[in-house]
């Protein structure tokens, strides 16, 4: 069931000139996306907690809360580019028919 849904996204992520998602990716995946993104934009952590299933909203803190860290190391179009796709995690902050375009040079890791 995941794997098509990896499929058509990867079509769009090439169309638009991102990185594709690895067909390894399974459903644990998703989930840690999710959780990484819902503390990147600074979601309540007992909220987000009790999303996941954890009983201890800091045990989610601290393994979630990477990407926020990971934002403190960039700069230029590597920023840029992952503000966007905060904007986008946010649900609806950049319209349907404007596409989520990343420089290529942001899908590479800083110096």
């Amino acid at each position: 069931m995941l794997r098509p849904a990896v499929g058509s996204a990867n079509a769009k992520l090439e169309k638009d000139g991102i990185a594709p998602i690895a067909e390894s990716l399974g459903f644990h995946g998703l989930r840690r996306t999710y959780a990484s993104l819902r503390c990147a934009c600074g979601d309540d952590v007992a909220y987000a907690s009790s999303q996941l299933g954890h009983e201890d909203p800091r045990f989610t803190l601290r393994v979630y809360a990477q990407a926020t860290k990971r934002r403190e190391r960039l700069s230029g179009p590597h920023l840029q580019a992952y503000d966007r796709a905060l904007d986008w995690a946010r649900m609806g902050t950049i319209a349907a028919d404007e596409p989520l375009v990343v420089p290529q040079e942001a899908t590479k890791n800083p110096a």
